[in-house]
C-alpha cells in the first residue's frame, strides 16, 4: 500500500492484527501498531478493541492496557476484552476493578458475567 501511495484505512490493519492475535506474534503486532499510529487511523474505537485483544491474547497484558487508557472512545467491546485480559492473565482484582468501573450507572449482563467467570477463577 505504501508504495503505491495509496492511504491506509483501518480495514487492512485489522486484518494484519487478527493474524497477529491468530499466531500470538506480538513483534509483528507491535510493528502494525507503530504503522497505525503514524497512518492516524489510531483514534478508531474497532482498531483499538483489536489491538486491546491482540496485546492480551499475546500475553501483553501491559500493552493492552496502555492501548486501552489512550483510546478516547470505548465501547461494551473494548471493556469485554480488558475484562477478560484480567481474568486470563490471573489478575483477579484488576478485573473485578474493571468491572466496577465499567459497570457504574450500567449493569449489565456482562458485568456479572465476567464477575462470576473472575470468582470461578479464583
Amino acid at each position: 500500500m505504501q508504495q503505491e501511495g495509496v492511504q491506509p484505512n483501518p480495514v487492512p490493519f485489522v486484518g494484519v492484527l487478527n493474524a497477529c492475535t491468530n499466531i500470538t506474534a506480538v513483534e509483528e503486532g507491535r510493528y502494525a501498531h507503530e504503522l497505525l499510529f503514524q497512518s492516524g487511523c489510531y483514534s478508531d474505537v474497532f482498531v483499538g478493541n483489536n489491538l486491546v485483544d491482540m496485546y492480551a491474547e499475546c500475553g501483553s497484558v501491559e500493552d493492552a492496557q496502555i492501548v486501552f487508557n489512550k483510546m478516547p472512545s470505548k465501547d461494551t467491546v473494548t471493556w469485554t476484552a480488558m475484562i477478560l485480559a484480567h481474568v486470563n492473565c490471573m489478575q483477579g482484582m484488576k478485573a473485578l476493578k474493571s468491572i466496577s468501573t465499567y459497570a457504574r450507572g450500567r449493569a449489565t449482563k456482562l458485568s456479572y458475567f465476567c464477575g462470576a467467570a473472575e470468582c470461578m477463577c479464583q
